[in-house]
C-alpha cells in the first residue's frame, strides 16, 4: 500500500490522506483497508462512466461500440441493375393501389442522383410511411455511401442476373465490399437482401450460384485491398473477415445477408420476396 501511496502525485497526497482518514473513521477499518476501498470505488466509477458513454454495449463499431439501425429502405446496386425501376415500382404501387397499371415499369431507368421519398409500402403490409432511398451505382457517388448506409434499416442490393460476366462480378463485388466496410466502420446493423433481378431473362443466374461467385471475388478483393492499404501512409482500411480464411457472407459481411430471385419488370408474385423482406425489417411495433 505504501508503494501505491508513493505513486500518487504530491498535489494529491493531502486530499488522499484526508479521504483515507474519513473512510477509516466512518467504517472502522485500517488506513490500508480504507485505501483499498477508495481504489475500488474509483475503478467502479470509471467503469460506470464508460458504460454510460458507450450505451452499455462493449462490442461493435469503432464509434463507441454501439450497434444501431436507421429507418430507411436503401436500394443499392450497380448501374443497370434495376434499382431505380424498383424505386418507382414501389412508389407507383402506393399511388395506384396495386392496380394493373402499377405493375407496368420501364425496363431500365438510370439515375445519377440520390432519390428519397417517404410513402407506405403497399403490398409489404407496411402501412406506416417509410423512407426509401435510391442510391445510384455510379462510381463517382461512392464517396456519399457512408452517410447513406447509417440511415438504413434494410439494404436491398439488386444485381442484373442476366449480366454476370467476370467484369460484372468484379464491379458488383467492389460495391459490396465498400458497403460491408462502411457497415463495420459505422457500427450499424442493417439487414441486406441481394436480389437476382431480371430472373425472367434467359440464362439468369440462380441466387446460390451468384453467392458463390461473389464470395470468391470478394475474397480476392480482401487480399488485394489489404495489401495496398498496408503499403500506404493513410489510415488502414477495415479488412473483411480473417486473413488467410475465405470470405463468407454469413460470418464476414458485418450484417445479415440473404439472397433471392425477383423480377422488378414483371412484378406481381415475382416481386414478393423483396416486399416480404422489407416488411420483416419493420416489425409491427416499430414507428
Amino acid at each position: 500500500m505504501e508503494t501505491l501511496r508513493g505513486a500518487v502525485p504530491d498535489a494529491l497526497q493531502t486530499p488522499l490522506a484526508s479521504a483515507e482518514a474519513a473512510v477509516a473513521r466512518q467504517l472502522g477499518v485500517s488506513d490500508d483497508a480504507a485505501l483499498a476501498i477508495l481504489i475500488a470505488a474509483t475503478l467502479l466509477a470509471i467503469v460506470l462512466a464508460t458504460w454510460a458513454v458507450t450505451g452499455g454495449n462493449s462490442s461493435g463499431s469503432a464509434a463507441g461500440g454501439r450497434k444501431r439501425t436507421g429507418d430507411a429502405v436503401v436500394l443499392l446496386g450497380n448501374s443497370g441493375s434495376g434499382k431505380t425501376s424498383l424505386f418507382y415500382k414501389l412508389l407507383t404501387r402506393h399511388f395506384a393501389k396495386m392496380s394493373r397499371l402499377a405493375d407496368k415499369c420501364p425496363e431500365c431507368v438510370t439515375s445519377m442522383e440520390i432519390q428519397e421519398k417517404r410513402f407506405p409500402l403497399v403490398g409489404a403490409n407496411v402501412d406506416t410511411p417509410r423512407r426509401v432511398i435510391d442510391f445510384p451505382g455510379h462510381a463517382r457517388l461512392r464517396t456519399q455511401l457512408p452517410e447513406v448506409i447509417v440511415q438504413a434499416r434494410c439494404l436491398v442490393f439488386l444485381v442484373d442476373a442476366a449480366a454476370v460476366k467476370p467484369k460484372d462480378i468484379r464491379e458488383i463485388s467492389s460495391l459490396l465490399y465498400d458497403v460491408f466496410v462502411e457497415i463495420i466502420r459505422s457500427g450499424c446493423e442493417p439487414r441486406m437482401l441481394i436480389v437476382c433481378n431480371k430472373c425472367e431473362a434467359s440464362g439468369a443466374i440462380a441466387p446460390e450460384d451468384l453467392r458463390k461467385k461473389l464470395e470468391k471475388e470478394i475474397d480476392g478483393l480482401k487480399t488485394t485491398r489489404h495489401s495496398i492499404d498496408t503499403e500506404g501512409d493513410d489510415e488502414m482500411e477495415i479488412a473483411l473477415g480473417t486473413e488467410g480464411v475465405p470470405f463468407e457472407f454469413d460470418s464476414d459481411a458485418g450484417c445479415e445477408v440473404e439472397f433471392c430471385s425477383a423480377s422488378v419488370l414483371e412484378g406481381g408474385a415475382k416481386l414478393d420476396p423483396v416486399l416480404d423482406f422489407i416488411a420483416d425489417a419493420f416489425p409491427a411495433t416499430s414507428a
